[in-house]
């Protein structure tokens, strides 16, 4: 007796562990959460990056502020975030990918700022030569937190059977 007593006990708790495990709707909404705000800030960079690329003099304050506007305010909802279960290693890294658009926007984009605020008639080969190595500076640092936060979500979709693809207006690949 004391012997299906404890198989009893084995077999319940691992129902329960089993059970407990988040289910395949819940890491779908919990990945989407997460790319979502991805995706929010892409656009944004985006807008950013068009108004400077088409010389829109009249764009650039509003649209850097609302790209690092964007970064703050993703952050947040991303630390809002439950994990997932146990599992935080997409979460966390949504929060790395976050923090070096953070330091990039920052830093490497505010450069882009100035530059791109210069006169037509006083933009030089100089100029044009320090944006491309700026623009190859910001591939750089975002480049290996693109590549973990892939790996991350890779791992989620492949735990929890789910296919891992953008949810965004602008079907934005990785």
């Amino acid at each position: 007796m004391k012997k299906l007593t404890g198989i009893f006990i084995v077999i319940v708790t691992i129902t329960l562990l089993i059970s407990c495990k988040p289910s395949k709707e819940e890491a779908m909404k919990y990945h989407d959460a997460l790319v979502n705000e991805e995706v929010l800030i892409i656009e944004a960079e985006s807008a950013f990056t068009d108004a400077v690329v088409n010389n829109k003099q009249s764009e650039l304050d509003v649209l850097y502020a609302a790209f690092l506007k964007q970064i703050e305010t993703s952050n947040e909802v991303v630390n809002n975030i439950k994990a997932l279960g146990d599992d935080s290693k997409f979460k966390d890294a949504t929060l790395a990918l976050l923090s070096v658009y953070s330091s990039v926007a920052k830093q490497e984009y505010s450069e882009v700022l100035k530059i791109a605020k210069i006169p037509d008639t006083e933009y030089t080969e100089e100029h044009n030569n320090k944006m491309k190595e700026i623009s190859a500076k910001i591939d750089d640092k975002l480049n290996k937190e693109v590549q973990n936060f892939l790996k991350a979500q890779k791992e989620l979709a492949t735990k929890y059977k789910i296919t891992a693809t953008p949810t965004t207006k602008n079907n934005i690949n990785y």
